[in-house]
């Protein structure tokens, strides 16, 4: 290694990346969360990694959040990076295969929340902030509109979130478009304005750096509106450059709100920041569950301590010898029974998709005593599964570990009489029984049962941590499905204009709907609402693949509207 900049105990801006200089080209699948780490108070800082030949870069997680909080660093606290070295066998490589000599820390502080754009690096700043300009516009045509959309601006560099002041911002009526409501005059509606991307510059192969929604906090009617801004804004760039600074308030995008028809109308919304219209139900197809939290996004979460697949699929029965598979789907059939009898310490099963353990699952203990599980608890620095499985097998802890990357499906029986650790990046769905003692049953992820011995602990502490490079040996299909929409109800739905946002990383998206009153099937599902038979609710349906190969980047789905009306009557809420 040559460089680390910043130096040792600098003050690092929030926005800010290290850069680590090797003297030999750095081989990226070497870099792993094992290898290659941010750690503040304990815990994994979030951002990419991103290596260019000798140079290896930190990214932080950008900062949306007015306060600041939310990025990758932890403003005002002790970080450190940490790179793994020789002995490590899993340590950073180079190209030409020579190991980093010994492991490294290097230790740095994160600048405080303070007023000023002093907590971000400038070098990189214009010395002017570039202008704001309508998402999806045609130049000098207004922004098209129904009457439940946000109004998106984006910006080619990054804003200071702390900025972004809703009050500052309004809607007029547009009277020199010929076209605006007769009743409406001057100020229409505010707004609610929140910076949903705010990239690096380096970011910009993607796309703009910032992006912005303004919700109006009313519903607009058809017509032609303007989205006004003060003359003097608080809204700047991360050099403290305004965004613009005139004698009179100006307009930033002209707004045509097109027409709907009669009766009331209304805006699905999923922006997965909550999980409001979520259900838990199983998908029969899919391989496991996608994540819907409030992330703000709709994805998948995988396990890195899933292991690699090498023996493929798995079906146990019978006397079981060895304490650690690694398979691409594991089960025990109905009717069957697989007996863990001699082995000693940790026993891991790890499947990259689905587990299913239809039969029965047994493990006796060998040793005299239960060696319980301790985790760190919420008060202390979180460890990643990873890491905290490798210290128990070191340690030789007596423990049966189950991880699935898909769903964890108990249909039959698991009976254990050490500690037991159910792990899924799907979820956890127990229909048959769990018998241990209920005090060292932990869950890690979604779901849970009802037979069993108690509730399951949460191990607080530690923290699921996904894979760098992709491990999977076999395409898998994540899918999650929403309850009956909308909430209000009516006797007839007719659906509008669909809109869906996300990305498809390495994999890919679908989206469908499902009348609300049927088992989910895929014959029965439809682009489009629309396309459904029957006046009834729907169920959207979204379904993520991902395939095996190149660096883990899964699917996402960021957003959902759907229009409605409700012809004739106003819907009641359910």
């Amino acid at each position: 290694m040559v460089d680390i900049t910043p130096s040792a105990d600098a003050q690092v801006y929030l926005n800010e990346p290290l850069v680590v200089t090797f003297d030999q080209e750095v081989d990226l699948a070497s870099i792993t969360p094992a290898s290659a780490r941010v750690l503040a108070a304990g815990s994994l800082v979030s951002g990419r990694w991103q290596v260019d030949g000798v140079h290896l870069s930190f990214w932080p997680e950008p900062i949306l959040r007015p306060d600041r909080s939310d990025g990758g660093y932890h403003p005002g606290q002790q970080h450190a990076l940490v790179l793994t070295g020789f002995p490590r066998p899993d340590g950073i490589r180079a190209k030409s295969g020579a190991h980093l000599a010994r492991t490294l820390r290097h230790d740095f502080v994160a600048k405080g929340v303070e007023p000023g754009p002093s907590l971000f690096d400038l070098s990189m700043d214009p010395g002017r902030c570039e202008p704001l300009r309508a998402a999806g516009a045609v130049q000098g045509a207004p922004l098209l509109l129904r009457g439940g959309d946000a109004v998106v601006l984006v910006c080619d560099e990054p804003l200071d979130p702390s900025s972004l002041i809703s009050s500052e911002f309004w809607i007029e009526a547009d009277f020199s478009a010929g076209q605006a409501q007769q009743d409406q005059v001057g100020r229409v509606a505010g707004v609610h304005a929140r910076l949903v991307k705010n990239n690096h510059f380096q970011s910009r192969t993607a796309g703009s750096c910032a992006r912005m929604e303004f919700w109006p906090d009313r519903r607009l009617s058809e017509g032609s509106y303007l989205l006004r801004g003060v003359a003097q804004p608080s809204l700047m760039d991360m050099g403290g450059n305004l965004a613009w600074s005139e004698a009179e308030p100006i307009t930033l995008v002209r707004l045509r709100v097109m027409p709907k028809g009669l009766g009331a109308d209304l805006t699905i919304r999923l922006d997965f920041l909550d999980t409001r219209g979520k259900s838990a139900q199983r998908i029969p197809w899919a391989d496991g569950t996608a994540s819907w939290s409030d992330r703000g996004e709709l994805s998948v979460v995988l396990p890195a301590a899933i292991g690699d697949g090498h023996e493929g699929r798995i079906e146990l029965n019978g006397e079981q010898t060895e304490a650690e598979r690694e398979a691409t789907h594991l089960s025990v059939p109905k009717g069957a029974t697989a007996e863990f009898f001699q082995a000693p310490g940790l026993v891991v099963l790890r499947s990259q998709g689905s587990m299913r353990i239809d039969g029965s699952l047994i493990r006796r203990r060998m040793g005299a005593e239960v060696d319980p599980v301790v985790v760190p608890g919420s008060q202390a620095p979180p460890v990643l599964l990873s890491a905290f499985l490798e210290q128990a097998r070191a340690d030789g802890r007596e423990w049966t570990v189950l991880i699935a990357g898909a769903d964890l499906v108990i249909e039959g029986e698991l009976r254990v009489d050490t500690p037991l650790i159910l792990v899924a990046g799907g979820r956890v769905r127990i229909n048959g029984s769990v018998r241990c003692k209920s005090e060292h049953l932990h869950l890690l992820g979604e779901g849970g049962g009802l037979d069993l011995p108690g509730i399951p602990s949460p191990m607080l502490g530690v923290m699921v941590d996904q894979p760098q490079l992709n491990p999977l040996r076999e395409p898998l299909l994540f899918a999650a499905i929403s309850s009956p929409l909308p909430r209000e109800v009516s006797r007839r739905y007719d659906w509008g204009r669909l809109a869906v946002g996300g990305r498809e990383g390495a994999g890919r998206w679908h989206v469908g709907f499902l009348p609300a009153g049927v088992e989910p099937s895929r014959d029965l599902m439809v682009r489009h609402p629309g396309l459904l038979s029957g006046d009834g609710p729907v169920r959207v349906l979204v379904e993520l693949e991902v395939f095996p190969g190149g660096v883990w980047d899964p699917p996402a789905l960021d957003f959902l509207r759907l229009d409605w009306e409700a012809p004739g009557a106003s819907p009641i809420a359910r």
